[in-house]
């Protein structure tokens, strides 16, 4: 049962962090027009704006999952060292709190947010670098 609660929350939390991650590489790239037709005017090719703004998403989602990474090691690691306990509603003892890390689902979540980060760039960068030189230019 807490299996199918717990990946029903991981399923949630993926879905926001996944519409956030979106949004915020949208409006990233969407606000930066005016660079993409100034870069384009100097000669940069299409796929070079795409490549260009796929790097940077990549190297931001690999910062942000190595600090998360970090930050979840290190609550692990204050759980370990302050071995909290807590008392559940039926028992009337104090049982450890434990928490358990699995190495595969920090490798999938950190893998999945570097990817979604990557393809959450192309699409928006494709329309921008696709756009006429001087619109690009003037874009507001």
């Amino acid at each position: 049962m807490f299996n199918v609660i717990f990946s029903f929350v991981f399923l949630i939390v993926m879905i926001i962090v996944a519409l956030s991650v979106i949004n915020t590489v949208s409006m990233a790239v969407v606000e930066r027009t005016r660079e993409t037709g100034t870069l384009r005017a100097l000669g940069l090719k299409r796929s070079g704006v795409v490549k260009m703004f796929a790097a940077e998403s990549a190297i931001l989602a690999s910062l942000g999952s190595l600090g998360g990474l970090l930050l979840t090691i290190s609550g692990w690691a204050m759980v370990l060292y302050l071995k909290p306990t807590w008392i559940p509603p039926t028992i009337p003892m104090k049982v450890p709190l434990e928490i358990h890390l699995v190495p595969y689902f920090l490798i999938f979540t950190t893998i999945s947010m570097i990817w979604l980060a990557v393809g959450a760039a192309i699409i928006p960068a494709r329309r921008a670098a696709k756009m006429c030189i001087i619109d690009a230019l003037g874009h507001i």
